[in-house]
């Protein structure tokens, strides 16, 4: 009697495909594990958060007889202390920005990364949609502890401010957009040059050295003066504020779609390079 014997064909291995969704449980790991990511986020809030309760009590007490009056700005009051901390806190998310993409480069991590999705539009997209929504989130939670804080002084003051109006959500809300969206720009600094003293230099150097060198030749230069509404700072600035009417100014949409092309602006070259040049 022969005995039989049965072949048994080996289990097909399967290997996980690089999702988006799996790409950015993966970023999220990585972001959630730096130190400077904790620090900077921290950073953000304690500025928004600190500059509130600094500030405010200092300016209710100037204008404290002003404030329960009719026709006193007192919402554009509160709006202007209560979100004192907002360019000092876009500059730091401006920087994480830089550092999230640029330290992989210089660390050599990036290329594991691209490894695993040759494609790396789906790594870039994954790294820069969980910076955003971390970022958003951290932001929101600080503005809306700074302008309750700045709210409670008014409040004391007899001031009323309706914080549920629409006009105070929208500038609330632009706080927080144009933190969120100088740390896009950051991001896309940090892709296109590669390098972190670099990308946070013309980061700097974008939002900070040009509209003064703008407000100098604008004296000077008409052309120049014309242009001013359109620079990160000054449209960045226009979103959380609720605006004075002045001939020039630009309306919220009008602000939020020119920081949305400032970001395009640096994002799309520095997607279509970082497809072509080797990590």
């Amino acid at each position: 009697m022969t005995a039989t014997s049965t072949t048994y064909a080996p289990a097909p291995v399967t290997t996980g495909r690089p999702t988006l969704p799996r790409l950015m449980r993966s970023e999220w790991i990585k972001l959630r594990t730096l130190r400077s990511t904790v620090w900077c986020f921290a950073l953000v809030f304690l500025l928004l958060a600190g500059f509130s309760a600094l500030f405010t009590p200092f300016v209710v007490d100037q204008f404290r007889d002003q404030l329960s009056l009719p026709g006193v700005p007192a919402t554009d009051l509160l709006l202007n202390v209560g979100l004192a901390g907002v360019t000092l806190s876009m500059l730091v998310a401006g920087v994480l920005g830089v550092l999230v993409i640029s330290g992989e480069y210089s660390t050599g991590m990036i290329r594991s990364s691209f490894s695993a999705a040759p494609r790396r539009l789906g790594v870039i997209a994954a790294k820069a949609i969980v910076y955003t929504v971390v970022t958003f989130l951290v932001t929101a939670i600080a503005v809306a502890t700074a302008l309750l804080i700045a709210r409670g002084y008014f409040a004391a003051a007899g001031a009323e401010i309706d914080v549920l109006s629409g006009e105070f959500l929208l500038a609330a809300l632009g706080g927080v957009l144009f933190v969120v969206l100088i740390g896009l720009m950051g991001f896309g600094f940090g892709l296109l040059l590669r390098n972190g003293a670099a990308g946070i230099g013309a980061l700097v150097g974008l939002v900070l050295v040009v509209p003064i060198v703008g407000s100098l030749l604008g004296g000077v230069l008409d052309w120049v003066a014309d242009l001013e509404p359109y620079f990160p700072l000054s449209a960045g600035n226009r979103l959380y504020s609720t605006g004075t009417g002045a001939p020039g100014e630009l309306e919220f949409w009008q602000a939020l779609l020119v920081m949305l092309a400032w970001v395009a602006v640096i994002l799309v070259p520095a997607l279509v390079l970082a497809r072509k040049r080797d990590a």
